[in-house]
């Protein structure tokens, strides 16, 4: 939680987030890297799938982002 904010550097084009599973984790990191990104980052985020209860709160996370305009999500992938 305190890494990102205090990072110094230009902004980020490409953000990949991978850390806490709690929506409270996931929200904090959604928003600690909106500070740190250009405003046209690709942010690429793991665990949003919907089988694992662990996604949960990284998808509700994200969700909520999108829903607030925060995020505007592009396409979603699934399995492979």
């Amino acid at each position: 939680h305190e890494t990102v904010p205090d990072y110094d550097a230009p902004p980020c084009d490409l953000v990949f987030i991978d850390g806490g599973h709690e929506v409270h984790e996931a929200t904090a990191d959604i928003e600690n890297f909106a500070k740190r990104s250009s405003k046209h980052a690709l942010v690429v985020m793991d665990d949003l799938c919907e089988e694992a209860t662990y996604c949960k709160g990284p998808r509700q996370a994200w969700e909520a982002a999108v829903e607030r305009g925060a995020i505007t999500q592009l396409d979603c992938q699934t399995g492979m």
